[in-house]
């Protein structure tokens, strides 16, 4: 396996296949922070991946402007423009929509914003981007599911009607995706996230 700093010389050279790797990697990880920027109610009107997509285009041709030399650095620089292009979206809409309160409320930073999804608390990079990886790998319904009840913080009952579920269903997917992340990344899933699924764990059993 081709490592970071490698792949980041030969982007840096031109090498377009390193460059699309780079950028593949990450992804689903901005894909996430996409979603979570926007959030739920601005989902309806503008799409995330449109938003990633941007975001990817815009890296691809100013790669050579990126002075960092680490994965963490790569991650946060493609943050930034991540937010900006965001930024953009919600400016589009809340010019069209005129929700002057709702959207200054809702703009802030996918990295420094502790509000805005769990994923963004992890310090360890790489291990947010593996982590978001293991996400897309599971079925779209229990994708779903991760996103809406780690990094929406929604109940089972508003989770399940938007799958399609019966609450019961809904939690036994949340616990099958549950099992399936930690065989899949093990002790990975730990810090700041690994709290948090446990605490929902914990208050489900309750529920």
């Amino acid at each position: 396996m081709v490592r970071f700093d490698e792949q980041l010389d030969l982007a840096r050279q031109g090498d377009q296949l390193a460059l699309d790797e780079l950028l593949k990697y990450c992804r689903p990880l901005l894909r996430l922070q996409a979603r979570g920027i926007l959030g739920a109610g601005m989902s309806a009107r503008a799409d995330s991946s449109d938003v990633v997509q941007e975001t990817l285009t815009q890296a691809s041709r100013d790669v050579a402007d990126f002075r960092g030399c680490t994965e963490g650095e790569w991650v946060v620089w493609l943050q930034k423009i991540l937010l900006g292009h965001a930024a953009k979206v919600r400016r589009h809409h809340k010019a069209a929509k005129r929700s002057v309160g709702r959207e200054a409320h809702s703009v802030s930073s996918p990295v420094k914003d502790k509000g805005l999804d769990p994923l963004s608390q992890i310090v360890d990079l790489e291990q947010m981007a593996r982590l978001a990886n293991a996400i897309e790998e599971l079925p779209q319904v229990m994708q779903e599911v991760v996103i809406r009840r780690v990094f929406e913080q929604q109940p089972f009952d508003q989770v399940a009607q938007a799958v399609n579920r019966s609450s019961g269903a809904t939690r036994v997917l949340w616990t099958r995706a549950v099992r399936k992340l930690r065989d899949w990344i093990g002790d990975s899933l730990n810090g700041e996230l690994a709290l948090t699924v446990t605490s929902q764990e914990e208050r489900d059993s309750t529920q």
